[in-house]
């Protein structure tokens, strides 16, 4: 909604790329089970999503996720490779 807000058409879906293939698996998986009750109706808008092809979710190897550099502490060598592909020289 961001983006229409500002003028920009998506064409393709949005490609959320994510680690936890247990996530990923709860976004595909229409049915309701006793272990998800718990999750407010909010979040089940990604499921939607998903269904009208406008997100798309990919794997990624936790090794991978550049977003870590935010959250987490990690070696010289991981901090640089994720700082370079953030952009940040």
């Amino acid at each position: 909604m961001l983006l229409e807000e500002i003028g920009v058409i998506q064409i393709q879906p949005m490609v959320m790329k994510m680690d936890s293939q247990s996530a990923i698996y709860l976004t595909k998986d229409p049915v309701f089970h006793s272990k998800t009750k718990h999750i407010p109706l909010k979040y089940h808008h990604v499921r939607e999503l998903i269904q009208k092809k406008e997100l798309l979710i990919q794997y990624i190897k936790s090794f991978d996720t550049i977003m870590d550099i935010l959250t987490k502490s990690l070696n010289k060598t991981l901090f640089q490779k994720h700082k370079i592909a953030m952009g940040i020289s």
